[in-house]
């Protein structure tokens, strides 16, 4: 039986690893154990996520939170396990609008139980006439990870790249594609849950955006178990399916400069390596070509795909996911990254 495995083995690591590197007091654990959300611009949304592991029986108390001005609660979900013990989910909205650098932190308590979980970011000025992203899921979340250095390329490449990034997270009651999300944005980089949990209507707006000329990057593949079939609802009119298959586990697989399509976006990068891919196809040609090859999969199935509209808006599928992580993997990955999340702003 196929697992999720984002969710289910990241998710038993971060309880782990919680219990044993993320106390405080015997019985309460955290993920992260400190969010970093290094440069946002001025004006930009930022959603994140925070997991309190507490590991005891809470004995019907409830908890409380203690926030500052600058971060206001957007959800918050309690949930027990078969032995009554607590983990709270709390999703928070990050305040952008003073620049500068903010370090505070968010308090929460069950009876008699605290968690501290501090929050640091730097509000920048926004860049003029820069584009804007829509990274959704963000990758600031409680089940990412609880190591805030494994989002360091990322956040080393927003400074590098001038980036102005909103990060949106998926919850209940609000659409992450939403018409006004999407007219905030030139770009959009779609993976994990908003891609798993992405609806029929969500679907047609960001075809829509793509017609409309903006660029839709889609990370997705067999790893993250149900993103390969969620991104070929987006891809399939654009002549990409990302096939839901990976090779054998083993050494990473490597591409390097006869594997790069002659193409604007390979501009800088030398070589990608992969842990554990999934192939894309391209289904029609006239539409549709390869970006970036893997000597795993052949020619005919691409690692990166890209399809231009008539109307210059582009869709391109990576396969692969958990993009954060892969980044750091290679200094060919971070540059690729790059490039698929700079151009010019679209005309609205």
């Amino acid at each position: 039986m196929p697992l999720r495995t984002s969710h289910l083995a990241i998710a038993a690591t971060l309880l782990l690893a919680a219990s044993i590197a993320c106390q405080q007091g015997p019985k309460v654990g955290r993920s992260p154990i400190r969010v970093e959300l290094g440069v946002v611009r001025a004006g930009a949304i930022v959603e994140t996520t925070v997991f309190i592991y507490w590991r005891a029986p809470a004995n019907n108390a409830k908890v409380i939170t203690k926030l500052p001005p600058t971060i206001q609660q957007l959800t918050i979900e309690s949930n027990k396990d078969d032995q009554g013990r607590e983990e709270t989910r709390l999703a928070l909205a990050i305040a952008t609008d003073q620049l500068g650098k903010h370090e505070t932190s968010i308090e929460l308590s069950l009876g008699e139980r605290k968690a501290s979980i501090p929050v640091i970011w730097t509000v920048a000025p926004a860049v003029p006439n820069s584009s804007r992203i829509l990274v959704a899921s963000t990758p600031f979340r409680g089940d990412s990870s609880m190591l805030p250095e494994d989002f360091a390329s990322w956040r080393d490449l927003i400074v590098e790249a001038q980036l102005d990034v909103d990060y949106r997270h998926r919850r209940k009651g609000a659409s992450t594609f939403s018409t006004e999300s999407l007219a905030r944005v030139d770009i959009v980089l779609v993976g994990e849950e908003c891609l798993l949990h992405i609806t029929n209507s969500e679907v047609a707006r960001l075809q829509g955006f793509i017609c409309g000329g903006g660029r839709i990057v889609v990370f997705a593949d067999a790893f993250f178990v149900g993103t390969a079939a969620a991104a070929n609802r987006i891809c399939e009119p654009f002549g990409i399916e990302v096939i839901n298959r990976e090779p054998p586990i083993g050494e990473p697989h490597a591409a390097f400069d006869g594997d790069l399509a002659r193409h604007a976006l390979n501009v800088g990068v030398k070589r990608i390596v992969v842990g554990r891919p999934s192939p894309t196809k391209i289904t029609n040609p006239e539409l549709a070509t390869a970006l970036v090859t893997l000597p795993t999969f052949g020619s005919e199935y691409p690692f990166a795909s890209i399809a231009t509209t008539k109307s210059g808006g582009e869709i391109i599928a990576v396969g692969n996911s958990l993009w954060w992580n892969w980044i750091a993997k290679a200094p060919g990955n971070k540059r690729l990254l790059r490039n698929l999340l700079v151009r010019a702003p679209r005309l609205r």
